[in-house]
């Protein structure tokens, strides 16, 4: 088990052990928020990072820069998520102005979702997961919290991008995820943390 951080101005990129020692250093200007994900089952991890130019900072297991990408929509807080009917993580969610940017691995967009009153520069977290509910459909949950207005929105879309639910809670919430529900395996309840409760979503149609 190791761990990625990131630190603000100067203080670059870091990869800790389990233990909390230092493995390896990487200077970076102002890296705002730090990912691992790995491409390939089984493959080390590669360490994703934005920065204050809005791009994403690609490396792997040894802190070497892959690749260095600028996405369409400014990157500064992103998600690491399961897109569609992939098994693990391995994309990532930026929102921008009125939608949520899906990216994958290597900051090739793989899908735009509608995300009215959504904005780039504002947000201090983001997550999301696909869903399924008892009528049959799938949905992209994607849970944002906007900083400057201490709100939290939660956007589902359907397989085609367009906008099915939205819903805004007047606090942080920072979790998503969801349950078999009682019909099924492919039955699928959503649930919403948020400040000490969990909301739960089911038969959206």
């Amino acid at each position: 088990m190791e761990f990625a951080v990131a630190l603000n101005g100067w203080g670059g990129v870091r990869l800790l052990s389990a233990q909390g020692d230092e493995l390896w250093s990487m200077s970076a200007g102002n890296v705002w928020h730090v990912e691992i994900a790995n491409p390939d089952q089984g493959a080390p991890g590669n360490i994703i990072n934005s920065d204050a130019g809005g791009a994403l900072t690609i490396r792997n297991d040894l802190g070497e820069i892959v690749r260095t990408c600028h996405p369409t929509e400014y990157v500064g807080d992103f998600g690491l998520v399961r897109w569609a009917s992939e098994p693990e993580p391995r994309h990532l969610v930026v929102p921008g102005k009125d939608v949520i940017v899906v990216l994958d691995l290597n900051g090739q967009q793989t899908a735009q979702l509608q995300a009215p009153g959504s904005v780039a520069d504002s947000t201090d977290a983001v997550t999301g997961t696909p869903v399924c509910f008892s009528s049959g459909r799938c949905y992209q949950a994607t849970l944002v919290f906007y900083r400057l207005w201490d709100r939290s929105v939660l956007y589902l879309n359907d397989q085609t991008g367009k906008i099915a639910y939205r819903e805004v809670f007047e606090h942080r919430c920072a979790a998503v995820g969801t349950m078999p529900a009682a019909g099924g395996a492919k039955d699928e309840s959503l649930l919403v943390g948020c400040s000490g409760q969990v909301w739960k979503y089911a038969n959206l149609h």
